[in-house]
């Protein structure tokens, strides 16, 4: 603790300008920061029941030995404890030893409280050009204790004036969670057992948080196999259990401060309301048979997926179950998906259930259901029944193979017991860059990657390299491509598996097109291909040949905020049309970390969203989720490391090194080691995690060796390390997804993985139970979604790096304490706005287009967009739905969007009148309604909003702006350098 200005080689990089956060926290050069010299905390006292706080403080110095020998003893100090009168507003400086204060403010009282500050100081002043080592304070801290009455929590930041349920109900579930100090240049501990009596600094915080378990049910066991050939009885005891347990909560509502009441009622109702809905999907069923069949068949064909699974896994056969919020989830929503007609169609349901709790299985069976349905209701009926979308790479890949479980499942199912109807399949379209458009291009990337070249331009089709029935490896071999029609095929070799003549999956977009899957799963920006392919018109059915699909399942809802989410409501009115045939479709979510879900809800999908499991009374309990023991489930414990007058780099590598050193140093077998052996480094910028890459390969071997010589042990050798970033190419996702799942004793584990955002969500690996996160991430969000990915199956241990050159990571830090306690309460409202005039600029003519491929058949093909003025009654009829979803979500900018749809349409048909008229100009404007805004260079054609065709319409719904490819040519022989 000493005041002095730092000089740093490291100033430059280890300030933190730049990456993600610069732009609104700029950091402070470490040449202009100084060693800090005071740190302290304040915390809050009701001076009417704690007269009196008693202040102890502890530090230590370190004198160079007399004898000269170079070393230096430590002199610690423990000055007699400070009496503080709260009853006094005062601000006193308590002389404490030689060079060392203790200042105490305390404050006016407001609300029957006292805020009182306890802060040390360094006051010495070292001679000119002297050592200043003995002159710096060592481990200081500070404790406050009462002995009458406890600490008082400090007061929340008042929330008046703001109509929002989310903070009602984080008031009511986090009533017991307290604030009860900040640090100063440091963090604040104190005890949750009881009143809180004593409060500490510390410069090292942890807290271990709780981990949420599945719950429900009263010992009621539901079976797949049983559900399969068996009676409801199971789903009926469930539904009459959770309302057993919402009647005794309400008779828990009395007992609550009177201005948290109506929020508990509320929260009831919605839980009541829920279970209405159970035992009505439960009750439908029975008097559809095609339904009941329909259920029994989608619990066989998850038993039996599961089975395979586990078989896969060397785990011995054992009953399959579903968990009660699985199956409750399930009939919640089944009386949507048996009923066109039903109210429930025009409601999302969104599955908010912590990361890693299952949310996957509930939909897999929705899915199941909705497949079977279909086919039962009549055999000829095949096409796409349920679009499945995701909005990253790495989730949509890993998801895939999980899909591919359930969808071969149904398969096998349905060749047994339903031998005519249409056959089950799975598509995967994400398009260029993960996987190829065409047959052709599969074709030539196939046979790069036999010459060991990435086939980045055509596309990886080698997505999938495990059988997901037998689980034998699948080879490029196994990757066939065949004729009449062209197609590629991915068979089995197994020599025993009943898909060796081919798996029902899709991986190239003209083989989606052609067989329409029964499951596409996709990325949401992939959908601005609706303006640009007349082939997309097959996903929705709308030719006739089958039923549009019939269910949405949008994951990870959080997601679709922002400009995404702005882009993604916009075009999903397209979506939502072309979908509808008797009824809208059915939409349901899912996501763990979500504010103010009814608006965006609202903003996305033009639908009322109802939450399940609803809230209980408080944050531990909502029936199907309750906090686990510790003792039975572990936690994840988070631990903050700030050094302010040291640069950010060398905290990280300082950081790393000993982390993985003691990993292997760690006392046990393979089995302990392995948990904590891979590092998986979290980072919030590209240009950041580029320097922590160059570090990890340079100076953390270095410090390995330092610390081995001071243990005296062997020195861990570290490989290249790892990575899962943007800039990761598709063809390496898959083997990146496998080699994290290598566990010890195997050689080729992973040491250290860098990655950023791209593994917040989906990234499922049960054994990874060590993060070094680097910086705080800019939303709560996404801080409890990517430190999730560890301590699953074994307690998980989070190291958070914080900048102290930033504003915005040292109140974090300073706050550690209260943030941790209660998370879920800090997560930020996310926003999406499809209908403000930027967004129109940007997509409306994209929608537009949309609409008339998909929903005008004259409109459809690539050379009809001549046809408009003779289509032209057609289409507007068409977009009345879109006036009326402007209507629903942004009633004061209808005018506008019609006024500016007009327009469009005018420009539209003069340019038909101008000539021959063609939509999709990928390499050029003249003649075309449409071009590439990735290949404009004259920027009179890049203006928004845009007027006269060609149109830049965006080809995905992130990339919107013209780009420049810059290759790194190698000098040729003779060159100068």
């Amino acid at each position: 603790m000493m005041e002095e200005e730092v000089d740093d080689p490291d100033s430059a990089e280890s300030g933190g300008a730049g990456g993600a956060d610069a732009s609104f926290d700029p950091a402070v050069a470490l040449s202009h920061m100084r060693y800090p010299s005071t740190m302290g905390m304040t915390f809050a006292v009701d001076p009417g029941l704690v007269p009196h706080v008693v202040v102890e403080v502890e530090a230590a110095r370190y004198r160079e030995a007399e004898d000269g020998d170079g070393t230096w003893d430590r002199v610690a100090v423990s000055p007699d404890p400070v009496r503080v009168d709260t009853g006094i507003v005062d601000r006193r400086t308590h002389h404490l030893a030689e060079d060392l204060d203790l200042l105490v403010v305390v404050r006016e009282p407001r609300g029957g409280t006292s805020s009182v500050t306890c802060v040390l100081l360094n006051v010495g002043v070292p001679e000119k050009n002297a050592r200043k080592d003995a002159h710096c304070w060592f481990q200081p801290s500070i404790t406050a204790r009462v002995d009458e009455g406890s600490f008082s929590a400090r007061r929340a930041e008042s929330s008046a004036g703001l109509d929002d349920e989310d903070l009602d109900s984080y008031a009511l579930l986090f009533r017991d969670v307290e604030d009860m100090a900040v640090g100063h240049g440091c963090a604040v501990k104190w005890s949750d057992d009881g009143p809180t009596k004593e409060l500490a600094t510390t410069f090292t915080p942890s807290y271990d948080v709780p981990l949420a378990e599945p719950a429900g049910g009263s010992g009621i066991v539901m079976r797949m196999d049983e559900l399969a050939t068996g009676g409801v009885e199971p789903l009926v005891a469930l539904v009459a259990s959770y309302r057993d347990w919402i009647t005794e909560r309400e008779g828990e509502i009395a007992t609550l401060a009177p201005e948290l009441q109506a929020t508990g009622r509320r929260h009831l109702a919605d839980a009541a309301q829920a279970a209405d809905r159970m035992e009505r999907g439960i009750e439908r069923m029975g008097a559809d048979p095609d339904a009941e069949r329909a259920f029994r068949l989608m619990n066989a064909a998850m038993a039996l997926q599961r089975t395979r699974q586990d078989r896969q896994r060397g785990i011995e056969e054992r009953p399959q179950t579903w968990r009660p919020f699985q199956m409750a989830f399930i009939l919640l929503n089944l009386e949507g998906l048996i009923d066109p007609t039903s109210p429930d169609r025009e409601i999302a349901d969104l599955l908010w259930f912590p990361t890693g709790g299952g949310k996957t299985e509930a939909y897999l069976g929705l899915i199941g259901f909705s497949i079977l349905l279909r086919r039962l209701r009549n055999p000829a009926h095949g096409g796409v029944s349920v679009i499945m979308r995701y909005t990253l790479r790495l989730l949509t890949i890993q998801q895939f193979e999980r899909a591919a479980g359930l969808i071969c499942a149904l398969e096998s199912i349905r060749r047994e017991q339903m031998k005519n109807a249409e056959p089950i399949s799975l598509g995967l379209w994400v398009g260029r860059g993960a996987t190829p458009l065409k047959v052709s291009e599969a074709r030539r990337a196939l046979n790069k990657l036999r010459d060991g070249i990435n086939p980045k331009d055509e596309g990886n089709p080698y997505q999938l390299l495990h059988c997901p029935v037998c689980g034998h490896d699948l080879g490029l071999d196994d990757y066939l491509i065949k004729k009449s029609p062209d197609r590629m095929v991915v068979r089995c070799g197994g020599a025993a598996c009943e898909f060796a003549d081919g798996l029902p999956v899709h991986l190239v977009d003209e083989d989606v097109y052609r067989e329409r899957p029964s499951l596409v799963i996709g990325t949401v920006d992939k959908f601005a291909m609706m303006a640009w392919r007349e082939q997309v018109r097959s996903l929705f059915s709308r030719d006739g040949a089958n039923p549009p699909p019939d269910l949405i399942v949008q994951d990870e809802l959080h997601l679709i905020s922002g400009p995404l989410g702005t882009m993604v409501g916009l075009y999903e009115a397209a979506v939502d049309a072309a979908c509808t045939g008797i009824a809208r479709p059915k939409v349901v979510a899912s996501t763990a970390t979500i504010r103010r879900a009814k608006k965006q809800v609202r903003a996305v999908f033009d639908r009322d969203s109802r939450q399940f499991p609803p809230p209980g009374l408080d944050n531990t309990d909502s029936y199907f989720s309750v906090q686990a023991s510790p003792d039975k489930k572990g936690t994840r414990r988070y631990l903050g490391i700030a050094a302010p007058s040291t640069s950010h780099t060398t905290l990280m590598v300082r950081t790393y090194a000993a982390l993985l050193q003691a990993a292997q140093d760690l006392p046990g077998d393979e089995k302990v080691r392995d948990a904590y052996w891979t590092l998986l480094g979290y980072f919030n910028s590209l240009r950041v995690l580029g320097g922590a890459y160059m570090q990890v390969l340079d100076d953390v071997p270095d410090r390995l060796k330092v610390l081995a010589g001071r243990m005296g042990t062997d020195v861990r050798e570290i490989p290249e390390p790892g990575e899962l970033t943007s800039r990761v190419d598709s063809a390496e996702i898959p083997e990146a997804l496998a080699s994290l799942s290598r566990a010890l004793p195997d050689t080729e584990t992973q040491d250290v993985v860098l990655a950023t955002n791209m593994i917040s969500v989906g990234l499922d690996v049960d054994r990874l139970g060590l993060m070094v996160v680097m910086g705080q991430p800019q939303a709560t969000a996404e801080y409890i979604q990517s430190t999730s990915r560890v301590g699953r199956q074994h307690p998980g241990l989070v190291v958070v790096l914080y900048n102290a050159a930033r504003s915005r990571d040292l109140s974090h830090y300073e706050s550690f304490g209260s943030y941790h306690r209660a998370l879920y309460r800090q997560v930020e409202a996310t926003s999406a706005t499809p209908f403000a005039a930027r967004a129109r600029d940007r997509g409306l003519h994209g929608v537009l287009v949309s609409y008339a491929r998909l929903l005008v058949d004259g409109l459809a093909s690539d050379g009809a967009a001549g046809a408009i003025k003779t289509q032209r009654s057609a289409l507007e009829s068409a977009l009345q739905s879109f006036l009326d979803r402007a209507h629903s979500i942004a009633p004061d900018e209808v005018d506008k969007v019609r006024s500016q749809m007009t327009a469009l349409i005018e420009a539209w048909a003069d340019a038909a009148d101008a000539g021959s008229l063609k939509y999709p100009g990928w390499r050029e404007s003249s003649g075309f309604l449409l071009v590439d805004p990735g290949m404009v260079l004259n920027e009179d054609e890049l203006v928004f909003p845009v007027s006269d065709p060609a149109w830049a319409t965006m080809t995905s719904l992130r990339e919107v702006d013209a780009t420049t490819a810059l290759f790194l040519v190698p000098p040729t022989k003779g060159s100068k350098s």
